[in-house]
């Protein structure tokens, strides 16, 4: 399982940077509206996260 190393990779840590540097400054200027759909996009990308490394875990197949 090389491709997990990846996490632990300075450029993985520079993209992550990245992308909330991005996020944050979209943030900053959008509306109550835009951020309500921000959170809502949030906590399915979480959920989905999540299910994936649990199926993982438990040596599941992907359920979508």
């Amino acid at each position: 399982m090389a491709w997990i190393a990846t996490y632990a990779g300075a450029d993985f840590d520079r993209a992550v940077d990245a992308a909330i540097a991005i996020t944050d400054e979209v943030a900053a200027a959008a509306s109550p509206a835009i951020h309500a759909q921000m959170h809502h996009a949030f906590r399915r990308a979480m959920q989905l996260e999540w299910m994936f490394w649990e199926s993982a875990y438990r040596e599941m197949s992907w359920p979508v």
